[in-house]
C-alpha cells in the first residue's frame, strides 16, 4: 500500500515521462535505456519488487514455449 503523497508524486513522475517520452528520438543507445529501465523501476516500492507473483513460474515456461517455437521456424 502506498501513501497518498506517494501516489501523487508517482502521478507526476508518470506524466513527466510521458511528457519527456512525446519528445524522444525512438532510437536511444542501450546504456541510455537501461538507465531509463533502471529509473522507473526505483519508482516501484520495494514491496511491490519483492512480490513475487508467478512463483511457478508458468509464464517463463510458456516463454520458453514461445521461443522454441521461433527457434525450429
Amino acid at each position: 500500500m502506498i501513501t497518498r503523497a506517494e501516489w501523487i508524486r508517482r502521478q507526476w513522475q508518470w506524466s513527466e515521462y510521458h511528457r519527456w517520452a512525446a519528445g524522444e528520438n525512438p532510437q536511444h543507445p542501450p546504456e541510455q535505456v537501461i538507465g531509463d529501465v533502471g529509473a522507473i523501476l526505483e519508482w516501484i516500492p520495494q514491496s511491490v519488487r519483492a512480490e513475487d507473483r508467478d512463483p511457478e513460474r508458468r509464464g517463463v515456461r510458456r516463454m520458453h514455449v514461445l521461443l522454441g517455437l521461433l527457434k525450429d521456424a
